[in-house]
């Protein structure tokens, strides 16, 4: 089966406006691959400067209309990776912590995988 590069708005448009050089949304062998979601302010289509709350919130929502897209649901996530940049959003990004609802959906629906990785110039955790 060939890997399919779908094209879903208005994320892909918000993406090229960043001149992001990558594919938000690719299908193949069965599984959807939802990459690089920034939360776009759904009222200007750049990205928001929100609560960490919000951002995951956000986030969650635009990661299933993007798999909806591909004709998948948030239930069926086997993975989510989360970046912080900073150390500090540690408890706010873990998932017992957050108040965010469509997180407490997506981990109640079947427990994914989740990774919360620091990125450069940030020092990793234990547990994280």
């Amino acid at each position: 089966m060939e890997k399919q590069i779908l094209r879903v708005e208005p994320f892909a448009t918000y993406a090229e406006r960043r001149k992001v050089p990558i594919s938000l949304v690719v299908a193949h062998g069965g599984l959807v691959y939802v990459s690089q979601m920034p939360a776009y302010d759904p009222g200007t289509g750049e990205v928001g400067r929100f609560s960490v709350a919000e951002q995951v919130e956000i986030v969650i929502k635009q990661m299933e209309q993007c798999l909806q897209a591909a004709g998948s649901a948030l239930s069926k996530v086997i993975q989510c990776t989360v970046y912080r940049n900073d150390s500090a959003h540690l408890q706010s990004v873990n998932h017992h912590e957050l108040d965010a609802q469509p997180w407490h959906e997506l981990s109640a629906v079947r427990p994914a995988a989740a990774a919360k990785a620091p990125i450069a110039g940030q020092p990793a955790v234990a547990g994280t």
